[in-house]
């Protein structure tokens, strides 16, 4: 497999939290459990696609499938992002009693 460009980027400790920041405007921040936050910078809007949805306003499209495809469903939209055949399909929600939503804008 070719290696791509090298990133540039910072791993910090900020509170509870492990933070992870590269040079292109993405931080990632980790409660060393079970909940992830991932930040992208405005310049990023409307320039990414897969689980965490598009970044461009609007929450109603963000369910893309990798085939291009917009579902409803989140098992149906979070089955189609598997990249091994051999894992199961995921048939409930991990979090069904979070308030938590499924996206953000």
């Amino acid at each position: 497999m070719a290696e791509g460009p090298k990133i540039k980027y910072t791993i910090r400790t900020v509170g509870l939290y492990l933070v992870v920041e590269a040079s292109f405007g993405l931080s990632v921040l980790w409660d060393r459990k079970t909940t992830i936050r991932i930040l992208l910078e405005p310049e990023h809007s409307a320039g990414v696609c897969g689980l965490c949805g598009d970044f461009n306003g609007d929450a109603k499209n963000d369910f893309m499938t990798q085939g291009l495809m917009s579902v409803s469903g989140a098992l149906e939209f979070a089955n189609s992002w598997k990249t091994l055949s051999e894992c199961q399909d995921a048939t409930a929600p991990l979090f069904a009693n979070s308030r938590a939503p499924l996206t953000t804008s």
